[in-house]
């Protein structure tokens, strides 16, 4: 269902007069006044049918002279309760400030084209089944739980509960409860990650193949509580961005004494992504690193939605503190952070650049100077053999 809030009629009219012609099988639930879309927002059995939400603002002309539009506290609420598109589709969208780089809320301001534009959106995520993920009653909500149901119960065999219970027991007699519930959540959730992204049997042909990621998926918004972390990307005004690759145990420990080991990212040159576009097969040895083609100094970081990429220069690691990080008088601003295959990946060839051994240097011409002697050596010797 997508519920429209407008009292123009025609903006209202317009997506069921059009779902139709677009092959999209959803009703509409029209609202011309709050107290409408007040009551259907307060009502759960249209909620667990909502898809989609469509928002006018203004519906007054104090409203519209004052800026100030009521019907905001319930866009808010609603996006944070519900995980579905929300547009809001008003002459004054832009006039609203605090919702912008919000991935599943629109500010669409109205003209002659601007419901075809949300039609087309409407129309990506419906043939995507995108709607039926996150929505409720979606596919989270029915599907998830059975699939953590079964990762869970696999994990245990004879006495293991009984004795991990009387572990924590013994360790954190004050936070039993607690501590149980985190230690059991962590397992089931870290059992279902790894049987998502391990193989899959495929229903038709009932061949095992490994899961194919989307290279979107390196990447994710951290909401930890460590204002940093191993793995976070983070970038200031002028651009510049770092990647953190302090060892996790010394941050969680507090080793690093707020002083973090950093390496710069640079900017993919524009010839290599075109050829990331043109060349699919040319991008495996990017993102699995190659040393072939990726060499020992850089590891690449594929552009997505999510982050424009970069490669991460290892030969520029530097010491940056906290205060630059975080604070007050911070110079960067967190961007985004690696997953955790990739931060490892990464710590792995900067290690691996950071071993290398290297000798001491050498005079090049007495060098050159034996081996023109052992060249002259080994041809007088094979004329003796011959």
């Amino acid at each position: 269902m997508v519920i429209v809030f407008d009292d123009e009629k025609e903006f209202r009219n317009i997506y069921k007069e059009m779902f139709p012609k677009l092959n999209i099988k959803l009703e509409t639930l029209e609202c011309s006044t709050k107290d409408e879309i007040r009551a259907a927002l307060k009502d759960p059995n249209v909620m667990q049918k909502a898809k989609v939400l469509v928002f006018d603002l203004s519906t007054t002309k104090e409203e519209a002279e004052s800026l100030k539009f009521d019907i905001l506290d319930d866009i808010v609420s609603n996006y944070r309760k519900y995980r579905i598109p929300i547009f809001i589709h008003s002459a004054f969208a832009h006039k609203v400030e605090g919702y912008n780089n919000l991935g599943t809320l629109f500010k669409i301001p109205k003209n002659g084209e601007s419901a075809e534009g949300i039609l087309n959106k409407i129309k990506l995520f419906y043939d995507s089944g995108f709607l039926d993920i996150f929505s409720p009653g979606g596919f989270l909500e029915k599907e998830l739980h059975h699939e953590l149901h079964n990762a869970f119960i696999e994990q245990f065999q004879g006495e293991e509960v009984e004795q991990i219970l009387k572990s924590i027991e013994h360790s954190s007699p004050k936070s039993f409860k607690d501590r149980t519930k985190d230690v059991f959540l962590r397992i089931s959730v870290r059992a279902l990650f790894q049987n998502l992204v391990s193989e899959k049997k495929h229903e038709q042909s009932g061949e095992i193949e490994e899961i194919r990621i989307n290279a979107v998926e390196h990447y994710y918004r951290r909401k930890g509580d460590f204002p940093v972390w191993t793995g976070d990307i983070f970038q200031n005004k002028e651009g510049r961005k770092i990647v953190i690759l302090t060892p996790r145990c010394d941050i969680n420990n507090g080793y690093c004494n707020g002083n973090y080991l950093a390496c710069n990212v640079e900017a993919l040159e524009e010839k290599r992504v075109k050829g990331f576009g043109k060349e699919p097969e040319n991008i495996k040895d990017y993102i699995e690193d190659n040393p072939q083609n990726t060499g020992l100094k850089f590891r690449y970081l594929v552009p997505t939605p999510a982050f424009s990429g970069g490669k991460i220069d290892l030969p520029s690691y530097f010491i940056i503190n906290q205060s630059k990080l975080t604070g007050t008088t911070a110079e960067y601003n967190y961007h985004i952070s690696l997953s955790d295959e990739l931060t490892n990946d990464v710590v792995r060839k900067y290690a691996s650049y950071i071993l290398r051994g290297g000798v001491s240097a050498s005079e090049l011409s007495e060098a050159s100077f034996y081996s023109a002697v052992y060249s002259a050596t080994f041809a007088n010797d094979v004329k003796i053999k011959k």
